[in-house]
């Protein structure tokens, strides 16, 4: 039985349980990561980018960017939960409600299964680093919709790939938070956040190209990186 150092002693876990403090250390690790980096980021727009010039004109428009980003918290936040409460509090029916079928258990077995969850674990600690390694290079340009009176058009790094990997990178996590949890939820918050893109995108992207400072070039931009979200697909 694998063991973990708990205030200075060593705990026994099953399986299971061994997996789960693998998942949640990933999880809170990575939204650590992100965190510190986008407290950098978000203070240089604040002394650097200077103001949004021209925002979303509707009420959906505004109401996009709440939509995924609460739909995108909501996921690692509730299966961290589910797991706390299964093991802290011996209450785990929220997270076998919340579980994936059991079928699949059954085709990709205990050893299959073990592999996938610390692999997304894994993952999930690469994309925040990802992820804080695009809000670096936004730096002072950083915002929800709108292009800033300091902006400039970022074509380097991963915005040489697709023109929005923030978003990408999202999609991926919640996608890994599936695995690594073992749990349907973060797959209703990756249909929602894909909507929420769909929508937001185009209505982004014609933001910046009606802008008399930016247009043009984001114009070309467009031409040299063709994928909005997903390579080889949108």
């Amino acid at each position: 039985m694998p063991q973990v150092p708990l205030l200075g002693l060593w705990v026994p876990l099953h399986h299971e349980q061994a997996m789960d403090v693998i998942t949640v250390g990933a999880t809170l690790s990575s939204i650590v990561m992100l965190g510190i980096q986008q407290r950098k980021t978000f203070i240089a727009v604040k002394s650097e980018g200077g103001n949004v010039k021209k925002g979303p004109p509707t009420f959906i428009s505004k109401l996009v960017t709440p939509v995924h980003l609460v739909s995108a918290a909501i996921a690692p936040i509730v299966c961290v939960g589910s797991v706390a409460a299964s093991t802290l509090l011996d209450k785990p029916e929220l997270r076998d409600e919340l579980a994936l079928p059991v079928e699949l258990d059954l085709w990709v077995r205990t050893a299959g299964k073990a592999a996938l969850r610390v692999s997304a674990a894994v993952g999930l600690l690469a994309l925040a680093r990802a992820k804080g390694t695009i809000f670096e290079t936004l730096g002072k340009q950083f915002h929800f919709i709108g292009p800033r009176e300091k902006g400039r058009v970022i074509t380097s790094g991963w915005f040489a790939r697709v023109r929005h990997p923030l978003y990408s990178l999202t999609l991926g996590s919640l996608g890994l938070f599936a695995v690594a949890f073992w749990s349907w939820l973060p797959l209703v918050s990756l249909g929602v956040c894909s909507a929420a893109f769909i929508y937001k995108i185009p209505m982004e992207e014609r933001l910046i190209t009606e802008d008399a400072d930016l247009g043009a070039e984001y114009e070309a931009y467009k031409k040299n990186v063709r994928w909005r979200l997903i390579p080889y697909l949108w």
